[in-house]
């Protein structure tokens, strides 16, 4: 997904035509193309609400045949009176100097309109929204053939840019214009964002062995509960991350109870479904990065809404999120973290035996995938 932002250096209003045509001017940008690269959560923590891109500078040079009037104007969204938008989740703030008119370093002022008087100058100001930026000399606009100067940009985006699902490429393109003489120059800056990363990982490889059972220890007209196993489960990510769970039955169909709660542990030689298993996570087993404790939140609704954060005990289904967050009683949703660790809980069950084929030995074949969705 792009995320376009149209910079446009531009006066607003009737411009007085002078006597240099376009063809006599020429506005470069160098670079026109400013990348800021691959940006991830990374350099961000819990207590910083928005990432400073790193700082950019572009030279403008503007030159003319013919002595001209030398301003130069923006145009763009603005959020305030002093800086840009940067996309949805972001700003720009752009500051001039070191200016240049024909070989002699000047101070710069802002114009509040095309023609009005500068206001007060200096080596380097803050480009404003609404604003015209003029290189000045003694409190007056000046007039030459060249100017240059220079560009730092300051952008910044907020922590919620980087809550995506896959990497975005973003552009934020903008034109450099001199009214006076109809030069441009484009400039563009890119960027992409990249997900967190999160890692499983369930101890002992995330098998549960429960040897030999002898059939005679299993009931012939009713189910029997095996004693449940415990995994210990740790979710690492490359940043503070805002996840949930779903877990996706390898042995679909085989369950005794048609239910996304349970789990099914394949079949008999007779094709007889020989159980089933459910997986539960107790909020109070887990320890999620500095928080005192940590609650289980569900959502039905892909994330669009969640129930209230309960510290009871549930299973993990394959529809329904499950996901952690920091405060009990809350239907704010899941909190990102950096690192999870909770002991989870294996609940198997297998059917009566005058339900299945004991003519041979029955391998309990349970598999089950868990998968992290980003949100």
């Amino acid at each position: 997904m792009k995320r376009l932002l149209t910079l446009a250096l531009a006066c607003a209003g009737a411009l007085p035509l002078l006597a240099a045509n376009a063809d006599e001017c020429r506005l470069l940008s160098s670079p026109e193309q400013i990348d800021y690269g691959t940006l991830d959560r990374s350099r961000l923590t819990p207590q910083q609400p928005a990432l400073a891109l790193p700082e950019k500078t572009t030279q403008i040079h503007l030159s003319c045949t013919h002595p001209v009037d030398l301003s130069l104007f923006f145009k763009a969204e603005f959020l305030d009176s002093e800086r840009w938008r940067l996309t949805d989740n972001g700003h720009l703030r752009i500051k001039a100097g070191n200016a240049v008119v024909d070989g002699e370093p000047v101070e710069l002022g802002l114009l509040s309109h095309p023609g009005a008087a500068p206001g007060p100058a200096a080596a380097s100001l803050d480009w404003r929204p609404q604003h015209g930026m003029t290189p000045v000399r003694a409190g007056q606009t000046l007039r030459g053939r060249s100017l240059s100067l220079t560009l730092t940009l300051e952008g910044e985006l907020s922590a919620s840019a980087f809550q995506v699902h896959g990497m975005i490429q973003s552009t934020a393109s903008g034109q450099l214009q001199a009214p006076a003489s109809g030069a441009t120059s484009n400039l563009d800056l890119h960027w992409q964002i990249q997900p967190a990363a999160c890692t499983p990982q369930l101890s002992n490889n995330g098998v549960v062995d429960y040897g030999k059972i002898s059939a005679q220890s299993l009931q012939p007209d009713k189910r029997t509960r095996l004693p449940s196993r415990h995994l210990n489960l740790t979710i690492s990510c490359d940043s503070p991350a805002r996840y949930a769970l779903l877990m996706h039955d390898n042995r679909d169909g085989t369950a005794l109870v048609n239910s996304m709660v349970f789990y099914g542990l394949g079949l008999d030689a007779a094709s007889n479904r020989i159980g089933l298993f459910e997986v539960v996570f107790d909020p109070r087993l887990i320890s999620a990065d500095q928080v005192p404790a940590a609650y289980l939140t569900y959502s039905t609704g892909g994330g669009t809404y969640w129930s209230n954060a309960s510290a009871q005990s549930n299973s993990i289904t394959s529809k329904t999120l499950l996901a952690f967050t920091d405060e009990d009683n809350t239907t704010k949703g899941p909190v990102p973290f950096r690192n999870l660790s909770t002991s989870i809980e294996i609940k198997p069950v297998i059917a009566p035996t005058l339900d299945l084929d004991l003519r041979q030995d029955i391998s309990l074949d349970g598999s089950a995938t868990l998968e992290i969705v980003y949100l």
